[in-house]
């Protein structure tokens, strides 16, 4: 089963490759941030890959040649170049059928990201410009993305469920996320502490 799941995610790390470059500005800095999130993991002596079915995860992190435990990332990237010179704003989107389904559990629609957070249990935002990886908890990204909502939360694609902002230059309550949040920059130990933890 092992072979197996490993000859999967070989061919379809293959098939991404060859994928590279027809890939859109956006998804080529996607391409670049999780090739640079698969290096630090790497570094840990960890292995990271892209799961198979995609269930809404970028990358399971593991111990190599072992099945379990897993550690399930979401990375988000935001290129060197931005017109608004804001490099440390990520976001979290949303389709038509995940605000669908949230609202027919029973959640408000400008809740629909908060499941997209609860199927990660870390994630890894890459600030190109900055070379800064912030890698934040499901419960930090919770607090980010609510702390955001006294920003952004007026907007129509907010309002509307279609995105959360994620921006880290922001003070909404007197306090940089980014000081707030300083111990997350660059902390892959986490992750790797996060697999301790699961034996």
């Amino acid at each position: 089963m092992a072979a197996a799941h490993a000859r999967i995610a070989e061919l379809e790390e293959a098939l991404h490759l060859a994928n590279l470059t027809a890939s859109q500005p956006q998804n080529r800095t996607g391409d670049r941030t999780e090739a640079l999130v698969r290096a630090k993991i790497t570094e840990l002596g960890l292995e990271a890959t892209r799961p198979f079915p995609d269930y809404g995860v970028d990358l399971e992190v593991r111990r190599p040649g072992r099945e379990t435990p897993v550690v399930r990332l979401q990375v988000k990237g935001r290129g060197a170049e931005q017109t608004n010179k804001k490099y440390r704003w990520f976001q979290i989107r949303t389709t038509s059928a995940q605000r669908k389904k949230a609202v027919a559990a029973g959640h408000d629609v400008t809740d629909t990201w908060r499941q997209k957070v609860a199927l990660c249990d870390f994630f890894v935002l890459v600030a190109l410009r900055l070379e800064e990886c912030w890698v934040m908890p499901q419960a930090q990204v919770l607090e980010i993305g609510e702390a955001n909502r006294l920003v952004y939360g007026n907007r129509a694609g907010s309002l509307r469920g279609e995105v959360a902002e994620l921006d880290l230059d922001i003070a909404p309550e007197g306090e940089l996320l980014t000081e707030r949040y300083d111990a997350y920059r660059n902390a892959f130990h986490l992750i790797e502490a996060a697999l301790a933890a699961q034996g």
